[in-house]
């Protein structure tokens, strides 16, 4: 079915099992993957950040956003203090949940954007409630960026795709730890990577002002098995300037999350963001002009909460996908 998004698809409901559900993301993208992961801990099983940093970390406060959250010494307790407030509020899902997660947490050591005591507040932020079940380890040498074996730039240089050849398949690691029972196929089977209309998960007033900075289309890729219903869903979350367009998709293809999803049964839905500038009708609205996700308060106070505009998207995303197959037209 074709919509008016330039031809990308209607999002269509492929059964996905609800009790397989995990989240990930790099820089920005390991920021909001955090926050979901908070807002909606009775449904994720487990949660993986690159280069990213703790909870509700810049209290939407601008100073704190250079001077603690990237190249600073956050208080994972502060983050502790904001969940139990937002839970109080019934804002996020019980913080009990989070004791049953996986976490998954990698720093960067040539990272120049996110410095390493930002990245291990979100180790110590998760194992507060989940222990032992939180893996984090350092890359030596790598610069700001999603690790691959053999994708990208150099592994130390930070920018371009933000796609580092490594020797490191950072997706695949993390998944293998995010979702342990997942059983390799002896063949990688065949996938499609689709464009989908990102429009109906955005209301229509968010959408009219542009706060919320959520792109037209989004990507799916979907394991030829995985039309029959039943398979595990990952969420993976691109970084700032690492978006999707026509004519840049290096993450959505290339990040090692296809090549995982393929043998193991598993949709990768990416969502994206896009960058916004000044709006002539509202010039007060916040920017974001490098297309990161809201981990700072642009797209509102809520940004990290279930009401939350991105937030809202991508749950709204997973309910569809979680819908029966018999639901869809074909």
């Amino acid at each position: 079915m074709l919509n008016a998004a330039a031809g990308a698809q209607t999002l269509e409901a492929l059964a996905i099992d609800p009790a397989g559900i995990t989240i990930s993301g790099v820089s920005s993208g390991g920021f909001m993957a955090l926050q979901f992961a908070v807002a909606h801990s009775s449904i994720v099983r487990g949660v993986g950040v690159i280069a990213g940093g703790p909870y509700l970390c810049a209290r939407l406060d601008p100073t704190r956003v250079l001077r603690d959250c990237l190249s600073g010494r956050p208080d994972w307790r502060e983050s502790v203090s904001a969940v139990d407030q937002a839970a109080a509020l019934g804002a996020i899902d019980a913080p009990s949940n989070l004791e049953r997660i996986r976490g998954w947490v990698l720093a960067e050591g040539a990272d120049p954007v996110v410095a390493l005591p930002v990245v291990e507040a979100v180790r110590d932020f998760l194992r507060r409630y989940a222990g032992d079940r939180v893996r984090f380890q350092v890359l030596s040498g790598a610069g700001h960026s999603m690790p691959t074996l053999d994708h990208g730039a150099p592994c130390g240089q930070t920018g371009s795709s933000f796609l580092n050849a490594c020797g490191f398949d950072a997706a695949g690691q993390m998944l293998d730890y995010l979702v342990p029972q997942a059983t390799a196929e002896s063949a990688a089977a065949a996938g499609e990577l689709i464009r989908f209309d990102q429009s109906p998960f955005v209301s229509g007033w968010r959408r009219l002002l542009g706060n919320a900075s959520l792109g037209e289309v989004g990507y799916l890729f979907v394991p030829g098995k995985c039309r029959h219903g039943g398979c595990r869903l990952h969420v993976a979350l691109h970084g700032c300037e690492q978006g999707a367009t026509e004519s840049k998709q290096e993450f959505v293809r290339f990040a090692g999350y296809n090549a995982w999803a393929r043998s193991h049964s598993t949709v990768i839905l990416y969502p994206q963001v896009v960058p916004t500038g000044a709006a002539w009708y509202a010039p007060w609205l916040a920017l974001n002009p490098e297309g990161c996700w809201d981990w700072w308060g642009y797209s509102g106070a809520d940004y990290a909460v279930r009401s939350g505009v991105q937030i809202q998207a991508i749950e709204a995303m997973i309910e569809r996908l979680e819908q029966p197959l018999e639901s869809t037209s074909r």
